[in-house]
């Protein structure tokens, strides 16, 4: 996950860093890396779709035909380039492209942190749905792992689970084994639901979450279970309408505060008891 020099173009070569539109980026951001000039070829052998996908004129430097790289590099002073990763190592998760380089870099802010791992794993229980994952090895804790993703990745980038691990598994070639990762162990789960309101916020959570219901442990924060900021919105508009619906939106976010600054389906099933009590004559 370290950023590594290349250096600079040689001889009659030139190197383009340009964003997802092909246009050149300022100095200093990343991008992909192009390749144009003396020595390029003509394309892939025997190969002619993967050649037009890889070989193209560029409108933003006249037409030039050049190669894209897939990598991803960032143009240091004077020229030289600093390559940061693959680009056909991103993740998507919830229409979010997710960088696993850079995910790994701000994971070792945290210090003491030997090995990190980054993927994409099905949640249990949740009809196919996906969680954003960071297995790592080392003395760092993870609520210091998670404050270092709080303040210097997007929202989007957040991962659901970070796990400490003795070791991060490889397969035969190498490559993470992503099947032998160790899953966080969730809370047992009551089979039946004996408070009608928790059971209630429960089939809400599940319709926004996309999960079954007896998957969801009441205690367990919303982003450990895959969700993001929309499913929290879908799950407190579901908690307005259903059951507070002349209540000003304003009044109940503010009632709601704690409980969505923290949101499980304990503490919102708290503050709608406490609201509900309130409110009774």
């Amino acid at each position: 996950g370290a950023a590594v020099p290349i250096g600079r173009p040689g001889f009659n070569q030139r190197a383009y860093v340009l964003d997802e539109e092909q246009q050149p980026i300022a100095p200093g951001a990343s991008g992909e890396l192009w390749i144009a000039g003396r020595g390029l070829a003509q394309g892939y052998f025997n190969a002619p779709s993967r050649t037009q996908d890889r070989f193209k004129p560029l409108p933003s430097v006249g037409e030039e035909r050049a190669y894209r790289t897939g990598d991803r590099v960032r143009m240091a002073k004077g020229g030289h380039l600093v390559f940061l990763g693959r680009l056909d190592r991103q993740l998507e998760i919830n229409g979010h492209r997710v960088e696993p380089a850079e995910l790994e870099r701000v994971t070792r802010l945290a210090g003491d942190v030997e090995h990190v791992a980054v993927a994409l794993v099905d949640l249990p229980g949740a009809r196919g749905r996906q969680i954003l994952g960071v297995w790592y090895v080392g003395g760092a804790t993870e609520e210091n792992i998670r404050i270092q993703h709080r303040t210097h990745l997007p929202a989007a980038w957040i991962p659901g689970w970070v796990v400490s691990v003795s070791e991060i598994p490889l397969t035969s070639h190498g490559k993470v084994d992503e099947d032998a990762l160790v899953r966080p162990a969730m809370p047992d789960i009551e089979t039946e639901v004996l408070d009608p309101l928790e059971g209630a916020v429960r089939a809400i959570w599940a319709e926004a979450l996309k999960m079954e219901p007896g998957a969801l442990p009441a205690q367990v924060s919303i982003d450990e279970l895959g969700g993001d900021s929309m499913a929290l919105i879908a799950i407190f508009h579901a908690i307005h309408t259903q059951f507070f619906a002349s209540v000003p939106s304003e009044t109940l976010l503010e009632e709601f505060s704690d409980a969505l600054a923290s949101p499980t389906i304990a503490t919102m099933t708290a503050a709608m008891r406490a609201l509900t009590t309130s409110a009774d004559p």
